[in-house]
């Protein structure tokens, strides 16, 4: 029989907040795997810092860092003007 681990974060109808564990591996893949999806939903989409904290409902800093890590690796862009999106999308 497997056990289900409960992950330290609460689901909203506005995405979900972290808890204090930052660093929880299996909450952060959540938190990549949700913003890759969002990205990949909806392909026109071109999101700053701010706005992207506000639509996943996590911090600033941690949304930078996801943001960042998924651009360097090739999955969005950063525009000059400081918004992420899909590689293929110009802005």
């Amino acid at each position: 029989m497997t056990t289900l681990r409960r992950l330290p974060y609460d689901l909203n109808l506005l995405g979900f907040r972290l808890r204090e564990d930052r660093r929880d591996v299996a909450v952060r893949n959540h938190i990549v795997n949700r913003i890759r999806r969002e990205f990949d939903e909806m392909p026109g989409m071109s999101l700053s810092v701010p706005q992207a904290t506000r639509l996943f409902g996590i911090p600033t800093d941690v949304c930078a860092r996801i943001l960042t890590r998924l651009a360097e690796d090739g999955r969005l862009r950063l525009t000059r003007g400081g918004r992420y999106s899909l590689p293929s999308e110009a802005s």
